[in-house]
């Protein structure tokens, strides 16, 4: 796979970051179902959520979907004209918080939270139903017969596709419970809403920050999107697997409930998103050619 040759895409050039300290401006377009809600600067420290890892605030993008109606609806934010590079990555802190109480969580806890590139700056992305380009989801309870999921356009990818690293998609699959271990809700949150008591299932993303590394390499027609999470890769979308999907274009940020169930408290579900760094990587050839050079200097030091 083309990713092979790129084993750590770590370094290039800053082409777009965001830590969310503002309101919403001219920087950003939000596409959005009208049973939704989404915050610019909102203090997640006020629901004792701590600090992100790839910060030093407390303010981020809240996003929330499917309040009140009973209906499956999303919120799909995009950086206003940003169009990816062939070989890009993206880079961002994840917060899923769920209504307990847990493991299972209350009624209509699972809603998914994630990002895709080959975005068209209008579409609201809802498992499914809407979507483009590629991009994953994931819930934050445990609670879907599949938490970790791929999408093309709207065509959900399968483990039996082979697209996926990890042994299964679902949270109790050997990779996953062993990686993410159950968290319980924040202090603030146990004190103050009754219902917030337990430790969420091993295996899911609820109550933790979470790195989310989305990586785009195109090289002659051929596209790959690579999904890491906390440094464990999810799964890797092939455009010469199956159906092709869409890789021009920009990037995007969706929370979203695809199911009609409504949580029992609102106040409770939501996903924060912050510290977003859009980079530039070199390509194959760049990178090969740097790996030469280094190795010309070791020999010269010898």
């Amino acid at each position: 796979m083309v990713l092979a040759l790129m084993p750590g895409l770590a370094f290039g050039a800053d082409i777009f970051t965001e830590d969310f300290n503002t309101p919403l401006g001219p920087g950003w377009t939000v596409n959005a179902d009208a049973d939704t809600a989404h915050t610019f600067a909102w203090d997640y420290s006020t629901m004792g959520i701590p600090a992100a890892p790839g910060g030093a605030d407390t303010l981020g993008l809240k996003m929330e979907a499917n309040l009140s109606a009973s209906l499956g609806a999303g919120v799909t934010a995009t950086p206003t004209g940003l169009i990816l590079p062939d070989y890009s990555q993206i880079k961002f802190d994840m917060w899923i918080n769920m209504n307990g109480p847990m493991p299972g969580g209350g009624t209509g806890s699972t809603e998914f939270m994630g990002g895709g590139i080959g975005y068209d700056g209008t579409t609201v992305i809802r498992p499914s139903a809407s979507g483009v380009g590629g991009h994953m989801l994931c819930d934050g309870d445990g609670g879907s017969s599949r938490d970790y999921r791929m999408y093309k356009t709207t065509s959900e990818q399968f483990v039996a596709s082979g697209q996926y690293s990890v042994d299964t998609n679902n949270n109790s699959g050997v990779d996953l419970s062993a990686y993410f271990a159950g968290q319980p809700a924040p202090a603030f949150q146990v004190a103050n809403y009754p219902q917030q008591t337990g430790t969420a299932a091993a295996g899911t993303l609820a109550f933790g920050w979470h790195e989310v590394i989305i990586t785009k390499v195109v090289f002659e027609g051929h596209a790959e999107v690579r999904f890491v999470i906390d440094g464990l890769r999810i799964g890797t979308l092939d455009n010469t697997i199956g159906s092709g999907f869409d890789y021009d274009g920009g990037m995007q940020l969706t929370y979203t409930d695809m199911f009609s169930s409504v949580s029992d408290n609102a106040a409770l579900s939501f996903g924060v998103i912050d510290n977003l760094v859009v980079t530039d990587v070199p390509e194959p050839a760049s990178l090969a050619l740097l790996a030469m050079g280094g190795l010309a200097m070791l020999r010269r030091r010898r």
